[in-house]
């Protein structure tokens, strides 16, 4: 995982590993908790058991967000 910037980069050594998202705090929902360029089935269900969703525009990384639970305006 690269850390150059605020935003955890996942590398795609995680390939036969699981990206620990439960560790990540979000500061919002309006800022993604992480990026990627690459995805698998074992990244996204492991996103998707803490709260975590992939969202990303064309030719963009993979941004992962972890909406508020608590927020019923969306």
């Amino acid at each position: 995982m690269k850390t150059s910037s605020s935003i955890p980069w996942i590398d795609q050594e995680f390939e036969n590993s699981v990206f620990d998202f439960e560790r990540i705090t979000s500061v919002s929902s309006e800022i993604p908790i992480a990026a990627s360029c690459y995805l698998n089935s074992k990244i996204l269900l492991n996103a998707y058991r803490n709260g975590v969703f992939p969202w990303s525009g064309p030719y963009q990384p993979i941004l992962w967000w972890r909406p508020d639970p608590d927020d019923s305006s969306n």
